[in-house]
């Protein structure tokens, strides 16, 4: 997995594109407290009904812990892929849902 924190401009604006049902996920009341209940409990997945509903019908939520210590657990969101790339957006939840990589399976 390579995770691609300098991307051109045009992947981002591919992938916020397919970001687009996320938008309204800090008003969404249902969501956030469940990722942030999940994020102290465990790692489980959250409910994919419940998220499915509200994001994109492909979106699958998983949380994973993060990759430096004292940091807030990540939310990991697998979208469609485009071009046979899975595009896999990590989110923080505490920063709502605020996207800071896209990591792409390596060809």
């Amino acid at each position: 997995m390579r995770v691609m924190n300098n991307l051109n401009p045009k992947e981002i604006v591919r992938a916020t594109k397919m970001l687009n049902p996320i938008k309204n996920v800090r008003a969404n009341s249902m969501i956030k407290p469940t990722i942030c209940m999940r994020v102290k409990k465990s790692l489980k997945p959250i409910n994919k009904m419940r998220v499915r509903k509200k994001m994109n019908p492909t979106g699958n939520l998983r949380v994973i812990p993060s990759l430096k210590p004292n940091q807030d657990m990540r939310v990991i969101l697998v979208v469609k892929p485009i071009k046979n790339v899975r595009v896999i957006l990590v989110l923080k939840p505490m920063i709502h849902m605020r996207v800071i990589a896209i990591i792409k399976p390596k060809m």
